[in-house]
């Protein structure tokens, strides 16, 4: 019995741990967004033509839809082509095997640096300055439903959110 008590103590302890540096990590990620005012939305569309039938959505309203989720989230978004900072969906797919694709979802925050370094390495370079820790990779067979790759990206597009409310509070 005391073996047991002991086992749930350090594995109760243990995920408490590890839960804190997660969201210590996620917290030093989200400081990259303070005082974040205006930024626009875009995405790279990454599918050739002959695969472009295995999907059912465009380039538009994957922008249209984070546009969308970030607004309803009271979070304000410039519709200017070429406006930086902006929120950056990426989007990948591609054949794995006869009918087979994955699909592979990121989200990033594209900026321009500036680097001051004694080095001749100085001046303004354009780079992610946040991202979501993984990709949303899914495999599947025949075509992927438009909102089944929505989830997905409004998946993605919480965690963003998530992060500018959190060092961004009213």
């Amino acid at each position: 019995m005391r073996i047991k008590i002991s086992l749930f103590l350090f594995i109760f302890l243990s995920l408490l741990l590890i839960s804190s540096r997660v969201s210590f990590a996620a917290s030093d990620m989200a400081q990259l967004l303070r005082d974040l005012q205006n930024f626009g939305v875009d995405c790279t569309f990454q599918v050739s033509d002959k695969d472009k039938v295995w999907i059912n959505i465009t380039k538009d309203q994957v922008k249209t839809y984070v546009e969308l989720k970030l607004r309803k989230a009271s979070i304000k978004v410039i519709d200017k082509k070429g406006f930086l900072p902006y929120l950056n969906i990426d989007f990948l797919l591609y054949e794995i095997g006869p009918s087979n694709y994955c699909l592979v979802l990121s989200c990033s925050l594209i900026e321009i640096v500036n680097l001051d370094r004694k080095t001749k390495i100085t001046g303004e370079l354009m780079t992610k300055t946040w991202q979501t820790e993984g990709k949303v990779y899914r495999i599947f067979k025949g075509k992927l439903k438009a909102n089944d790759i929505l989830d997905e990206i409004g998946y993605l597009v919480d965690i963003f959110i998530n992060d500018y409310l959190f060092v961004n509070q009213r």
